[in-house]
């Protein structure tokens, strides 16, 4: 286990802050000591969850945006600039699925997802850079989905946008300066066995869907530590049945 002050006095960003695995990594770091800032879109009510942050005692702060892409990772880049004038960890953390059947999709709806999913990452990380390439252990972690559950149509441009993300962080950790450190989870939507394999009798044991955020942001913070130093363009599979 990382050391409970790895992450003392280091200024994260968790971008996608307020969904379930968001708030996890968000949580965990926040009591191992970090400066957490959670992203959030502007009018989402889910940003209540920093007050819970704070309840605890911990270093907690948001940063909103109201447009995604280029202007939204501006808008929290210097938000985290006023704040703290620094970034030593970064987390994205982009899962979002609410896609549209294959056939069904028009340009704007592909526009869209891209823009949600890839964009945000790819514009988050490029913003955040110039924070960060000042630091002495700079930390980079994207967190995706692997599209690996039950999407039928969807899952061509679902299954597409994961690759992208994973090419991305590989290529980056290939670009960036030794200095940086540059990894990946892929996060897979079934972590149970399924109900024709050998497993836990079901009249004893309740099967739930999908992996704890809680096991996810562990992995993160591993990632993010010390421990992970021999690792770089590494894309770790989580939750895979």
């Amino acid at each position: 286990m990382p050391s409970t002050h790895a992450f003392s006095e280091k200024v994260a960003l968790i971008t996608g802050g307020t969904t379930p695995i968001g708030r996890a990594v968000a949580m965990q770091l926040a009591l191992c000591g970090a400066y957490v800032v959670v992203a959030y879109p502007a009018g989402d009510p889910s940003v209540s969850d920093i007050e819970v942050l704070k309840a605890l005692g911990t270093l907690a702060a948001a940063a909103e945006y109201k447009e995604r892409g280029i202007n939204g990772a501006i808008e929290i880049t210097d938000a985290v600039e006023k704040l703290y004038g620094r970034l030593d960890l970064l987390v994205n953390c982009n899962l979002d699925l609410d896609l549209k059947q294959f056939r069904e999709m028009t340009g704007d709806d592909f526009a869209a997802v891209v823009e949600n999913r890839f964009e945000s990452t790819f514009f988050n990380t490029k913003e955040c850079l110039r924070l960060m390439e000042q630091r002495p252990k700079p930390r980079i972690v994207n967190i995706f989905s692997a599209c690996d559950g039950e999407l039928s149509g969807r899952d061509i441009i679902a299954r597409a946008i994961s690759a992208s993300i994973s090419e991305f962080t590989k290529a980056l950790s290939d670009q960036l300066p030794d200095s940086f450190r540059v990894n990946g989870i892929r996060v897979s939507e079934i972590s149970r066995k399924q109900d024709d394999a050998p497993g836990p009798d079901p009249d004893l044991f309740r099967l739930e869907e999908g992996i704890d955020p809680d096991d996810v942001a562990r992995c993160a913070l591993f990632l993010l530590s010390s421990e992970a130093v021999g690792l770089r363009g590494q894309i770790l599979d989580v939750g895979a049945s």
